[in-house]
């Protein structure tokens, strides 16, 4: 089998073992919860983007600024309803992110369990997150991907497919990637050094393709 055959093999696998952790139907309305909850747009007629800011290890999160910009530009432009998840631990950052933006995001943080934040990944147009266990869980349910990179190797762990896009700087620095928790580096680092613009292209271009998508089911 080729390498290419074992991974979408193994990714129908993956989502099969997702899927059987969905909540009853009733609960994948979480998201038309969160939105008449927030006040937000309707549900059907605007991009649903999911921003996931964390991660288990601090070496691997981008900057706050560089989210809420990212966020903000999204609401802006496009009209989109961003989603901003993570956990309990992760509220601290979610709400610096919140707190730094102009628009009003949905925050999703602390309140999903796994099977309701597979509900949302499966509601949503695409993922911006960094290298964490939501990330490969939104590549697993067939969610297209955009996945910051500093540490750990894209090559190695996923997304894999041309669907999904890495931004990274590795190249630039000599010492990523690595398996460091936490950098060591007194200067800019390889997460630090991915701009925002770097972002938004990833962003325009994702957008292309749900944009593309959506003209063919007219």
């Amino acid at each position: 089998m080729g390498s290419t055959e074992t991974r979408n093999s193994r990714l129908q696998q993956n989502k099969s073992c997702l899927e059987g952790l969905l909540p009853h139907p009733s609960y994948s309305n979480l998201s038309i919860h969160l939105w008449k909850h927030h006040g937000s747009r309707h549900l059907n007629h605007h991009p649903i983007v999911i921003i996931h800011p964390g991660a288990r290890w601090l070496g691997r999160c981008w900057t706050a600024e560089g989210h809420a910009q990212i966020a903000d530009r999204l609401i802006n432009e496009y009209n989109a309803n961003v989603i901003i998840t993570g956990s309990h631990d992760e509220l601290q950052l979610v709400e610096h992110i919140v707190n730094l933006m102009m628009y009003k995001p949905i925050v999703a943080a602390g309140k999903t369990s796994l099977g309701q934040l597979l509900a949302l990944l499966e509601k949503s147009d695409f993922f911006i997150g960094v290298d964490s266990g939501s990330m490969h869980m939104a590549v697993a349910m067939g969610i297209n991907v955009i996945a910051l990179f500093g540490a750990a190797r894209p090559e190695a762990v996923g997304p894999y497919g041309d669907e999904h896009i890495v931004v990274t700087k590795q190249h630039l620095f000599p010492c990523s990637p690595c398996s460091q928790t936490v950098c060591k580096r007194k200067e800019q680092n390889c997460m630090q050094a991915i701009t925002v613009e770097e972002v938004w292209k990833a962003v325009e271009v994702q957008m292309e393709k749900l944009t593309l998508e959506t003209s063919k089911q007219l």
